[in-house]
């Protein structure tokens, strides 16, 4: 006899936002598949309670969605059939990737309330079916939402499990929490192992006989198993199966061993719950997702989207600045952030984009993903522009202009160039039509010239700008920022090798190739020469035809039975072919005094030009890079690489930066997760105890820490002697729905730099810096003056700013802890003389009042806390 006695299915529709369907058709199809669940219920309602149809709504955005426009009948029958427990809402609004940043899920969680109270339902579950992993600040997230339960439904196509599932643990989060989770089997399976679409109970009794026999071998000590179903022939986006419940009712008539009966996640995180938690083991760390490579099937519009996020988090500064927006506004900021969580959801297009990529479908559903990309950008300019007009109180149209306002929307200090359009200074007509263009992220306005407006700038230096603080400065007064950055010159170039304050480089003649660079404060080589790789040299990675088929099938050789078995399909040790730039056509070094840059051109195989810039600076430690290239059409697996071959002694450590979160390769990651590559939110950081190397990732977020790993499946990086970092920008190794190659121009930056060791906080300082996020503005009339919008004690505790819901005169301040102790942190809003203030949950809910010293409020923050504070200016 079997200890499993009743076996659970989940039923629901699996969401891709694509794949099977263009994007515009299947969200509708969604809709339908609404009411079609609904219809099932109904007519099931007088049949045995475990043979009456239940359906699942694994996310929240088809159903606000089709709720837009349903009919008020409609929506009291489901609001009806949810308080009966026949239909389940799971919180997330869609599956996304860990592309998304903290800030980011918090906006696709913080109108969760708004639907709870519409639909009079709790809404504690959240469901990540298909999908690999999420980030480790989700856990937080999701409780700070009081979601408790999370449950998963990994596909292992391209992939990888955490643990041996079926099972249960008690997620640790960042701070110490514990988030229930439950690693359930593949979706789908209870369709495909019970042959529901065969609509035969003998046929479904043998393939629950198999299962339970399986799950006996793997010593399932629980008395029921749980499977999902899904609608064969459509797996995903698929309708509810009409002749499910009718086959559950025929099959436990016949008197099996074991009852069939439908279940929603409630039901599973209830049954966990009455079972004890007590023996459901912690486990702590990082989800950390396999398939996100598939991100770099499309950089330039991954970059595009990152941009756009960044965009969004500085319009919602400007607000908080500003005050009441119209409502017309805010329907704009709603499309431009649904545009971007859209473009982070897990899906990139057609099911055959990479069998077929000329199908006509591949070509919409291509077409349709990479517009969110722009849509979210260009609106995110729109906002940023409206904004700073409204900041610096310009008139929309004007014959003149007296200054620029210059922002740091961010909360670590930064340096904003002062690069001003040579237009601005000219009595001329002046629009701020015209200038609206230069807030779309991805125009780099921060260019000597703006090609876009075939504009020349005048450059006058630099101003240092802290935290979420903004400057007018007349036009008159920008030659003090240029004479105070006029010093001598400390950088000297000769043959072979060059030198700062910081470094000794030294420079192969003939390629330009930068094969050493000295520490001098250090005192100790900072690359590898062994390895064969000069420092940002690109290195192009293909399948080697010389030992299997240029396919990408030599890498996953993807059987679908075994991997609904749960038997990884990865081919370990398949053959790679790596090489460099087959000649450096040309390389200059140009030095102006402030910086030196390394210029070069190279002919790499599958680009038509590759052009690559290192730059040095008198100033400062940092070193900026820059790679801009054609890419031409290649539809065989390839990728490229930037090579950065440390030198650091064996035993080393590494940390990443994901939505915000520090996590340790190996020892902070769940299980088996990805460790072969990582997605970062900004950067990566290699170190010991007397060396930390960083690299900030602004606009590719895919690393690979350690030598090239690509399918190797590795459950703990060696932590070898001297390790390649590689920042890994583009590949199309994905077989099904991403893209089979990209073409036309691309540029990516990335920022290297030292330190003594790994700080936290101020790793992640840098890291900010990278970002470039300073923006200048046009003034009007321009009044000297220099503001901040809150002083805060602790620089680099505050991830975003954005106004609270309810009121003109109140703020959200998201802080974030980098480190591993307490630390009290007080701000204040200058120009608000009377104060309250709240921790709130994401959803802004009021859960504890902050005292107030002196018009500062004071807040302690845990380790690795992350907190919503909740500010509201009271008038007299």
């Amino acid at each position: 006899m079997s200890k499993i006695k009743e076996i659970w299915c989940m039923h629901h529709s699996h969401l891709d936002i694509g794949y099977t369907h263009p994007q515009p058709m299947l969200m509708e199809l969604q809709g339908d598949y609404i009411e079609n669940a609904m219809e099932l219920c109904m007519l099931s309602r007088e049949w045995p309670q475990e043979s009456q149809f239940k359906w699942t709504c694994e996310v929240t955005y088809p159903v606000l969605k089709w709720m837009e426009h349903a009919e008020p009948e409609k929506i009291l029958q489901f609001k009806q059939l949810i308080t009966e427990k026949r239909i389940s809402i799971a919180a997330l609004p869609m599956h996304t990737t860990p592309c998304s940043t903290s800030g980011q899920m918090v906006t696709m969680m913080k109108e969760l309330n708004e639907l709870r109270a519409s639909l009079n339902t709790e809404i504690n579950t959240a469901i990540n079916h298909d999908v690999n992993g999420q980030p480790w600040p989700l856990s937080q997230i999701l409780l700070d939402s009081g979601v408790d339960f999370y449950m998963t439904g990994i596909n292992i196509h391209f992939g990888g499990i955490p643990y041996k599932r079926p099972m249960a643990f008690r997620w640790k989060t960042p701070d110490g929490r514990e988030l229930l989770s439950y690693v359930g089997e593949h979706y789908s399976l209870f369709s495909q192992f019970l042959k529901t679409f065969e609509a035969d109970t003998g046929k479904m009794h043998e393939g629950i006989e198999r299962y339970a026999a399986r799950m006996e071998k793997q010593n399932h000590n629980w008395d029921f198993a749980l499977l999902t179903a899904t609608n064969p022939p459509l797996f995903d986006n698929n309708c509810p199966d009409a002749g499910l419940a009718g086959l559950f009712k025929k099959y436990n008539e016949e008197g099996h061993e074991y009852k069939i009966r439908f279940a929603t996640p409630e039901m599973l995180r209830d049954k966990l719950l009455s079972m004890g938690t007590g023996n459901i083991p912690v486990y702590e760390g990082d989800w950390t997702d396999y398939w996100n490579f598939g991100c770099a099937s499309t950089a330039r519009e991954t970059k595009v989207n990152r941009m756009a996020q960044k965009a969004l988090e500085t319009a919602g500064v400007l607000e908080c600045a500003n005050g009441e927006n119209q409502s017309r506004y805010r329907a704009i900021r709603k499309e431009a952030e649904l545009n971007a969580l859209i473009f982070s959801e897990h899906t990139w297009g057609a099911s055959q984009a990479v069998s077929d990529p000329y199908d006509y479908e591949s070509q919409s559903q291509t077409i349709h993903k990479l517009n969110t990309a722009y849509q979210a950008a260009d609106l995110a300019g729109y906002l940023i522009g409206n904004q700073l007009e409204k900041l610096a109180g310009n008139p929309w149209q004007s014959d003149e202009m007296e200054g620029i306002l210059v922002m740091n929307p961010t909360g670590v200090t930064q340096e904003v160039s002062l690069e001003v359009p040579k237009s601005w200074m000219r009595k001329e007509r002046q629009l701020s039509a015209v200038r609206a263009k230069r807030y779309i992220p991805y125009l780099d306005n921060k260019k000597e010239k703006d090609y876009y407006a075939n504009e020349e700038k005048e450059y006058y230096g630099a101003v240092i700008l802290p935290p979420f603080g903004y400057q007018v400065i007349p036009f008159g007064e920008l030659l003090n920022y240029r004479q105070g950055n006029e010093k001598a010159s400390d950088i000297l170039a000769e043959e072979g090798c060059m030198t700062t304050p910081f470094y000794k480089i030294s420079i192969d003649q003939a390629t330009g190739r930068i094969v050493q660079i000295y520490d001098r404060k250090r005192k100790r080589e900072m690359l590898d020469e062994e390895k064969g790789w000069a420092f940002f040299e690109v290195v192009r990675e293909t399948v080697d035809g010389r030992f299997q088929k240029e396919e990408r099938r030599a890498i996953f050789d993807r059987d679908v039975d075994l991997c609904n078995q749960n038997i990884s399909m990865w081919n370990h040790g398949w053959k790679a072919r790596r090489r460099g730039p087959e000649r450096i056509s040309e390389w200059n070094l140009c030095n102006d005094g402030l910086k030196a840059d390394i210029i070069w051109k190279s002919e790499v195989p599958g680009t038509g030009m590759l052009e690559q810039r290192v730059t040095f600076y008198r100033d400062s430690a940092h070193i900026d890079l820059h790679l801009k290239m054609i890419k031409l059409p290649v539809y065989t697996p390839e990728a490229l690489y930037l090579a950065f071959p440390l030198k650091i002694a064996g035993g080393w450590n590494c940390s990443y930066n994901t939505a915000g979160q520090f996590v340790k390769l190996d020892d902070e990651q769940l299980g088996h997760v990805c460790r072969d590559w990582v997605t970062t939110d900004n950067g990566v950081a290699v170190y010991d105890d007397t060396v930390c190397y960083g690299l900030a990732c602004p606009h590719a977020p895919m690393v690979q820490v350690g030598d090239f790993h690509f399918g190797r499946e590795q459950h703990q990086i060696l932590r070898k002697e001297n390790p390649l970092l590689l920042a890994w920008p583009l590949n199309n190794y994905w077989d099904t729905n991403f893209e089979a190659c990209q073409s036309g121009a691309m540029e990516f930056s990335y920022r290297f730099f030292c330190m003594d060791q790994f700080d936290r906080t101020n790793v992640y300082k840098e890291f900010v810096k990278a970002e470039n996020l300073g923006i200048l503005g046009a003034a009007v009339h321009a009044e000297k003056k220099s503001e901040v919008l809150i002083d805060c004690s602790e620089e680099g505790c505050i991830a975003s700013l954005y106004p609270a819901k309810g009121t003109d005169m109140g703020l959200i301040i998201m802080m974030k802890n980098q480190e591993l102790q307490e630390r009290e942190v007080s701000f204040c809003i200058p120009g608000w003389d009377k104060i309250e203030a709240w921790e709130v949950t994401v959803q802004e809910e009021k859960r504890k009042k902050l005292p107030v010293e002196q018009n500062r409020v004071i807040s302690v923050l845990e380790p690795n806390a992350l907190k919503w504070i909740r500010i509201e200016h009271k008038n007299n």
